[in-house]
């Protein structure tokens, strides 16, 4: 298990993060997180874009961070009929899981935290379908 704390073992979750983000291709994402910036594919109006997080989602991803003692890399937001989802993109701290993450990758899935907004008792983590197109991430199921 990898300890959050330690400095180095930031950069090889980083690096995974940095991994992950290429097999997304989408230039864009591999850039922001270059400069420590996470962004958000934002699809809640039915046509996904890329933008920053606003203040609250930045806090809610800081938080995700410490509690899983991960790192997030991407996140979604989509509109439900189970209330407004902010998924979190993530290398969680237990590296003999990221093998798996890779394959979920694979099957146009991958491993999140899903923060729900307009219920917060059921957010969880969970695995989520995801398409890549040139204007940021759709979240499937």
């Amino acid at each position: 298990m990898l300890d959050y704390k330690k400095t180095e073992d930031m950069e090889r979750m980083k690096a995974e993060a940095v991994k992950r983000l290429k097999w997304l291709k989408i230039p864009e994402l591999d850039e922001a997180f270059a400069k420590g910036i996470v962004m958000v594919s934002d699809g809640t109006n039915g046509d996904v874009k890329l933008r920053n997080l606003t203040i609250y989602e930045k806090c809610m991803v800081t938080n995700v961070e410490k509690i899983q003692h991960a790192i997030v890399y991407h996140t979604i937001l989509t509109e439900t009929k189970f209330g407004k989802m902010l998924s979190m993109l993530f290398v969680g701290k237990y590296e003999d899981e990221w093998s798996m993450d890779k394959e979920y990758f694979e099957y146009s899935c991958a491993q999140v935290y899903v923060e729900n907004l307009d219920y917060p008792d059921c957010s969880e983590i969970g695995t989520i379908g995801i398409k890549c197109t040139y204007k940021g991430i759709i979240r499937t199921f």
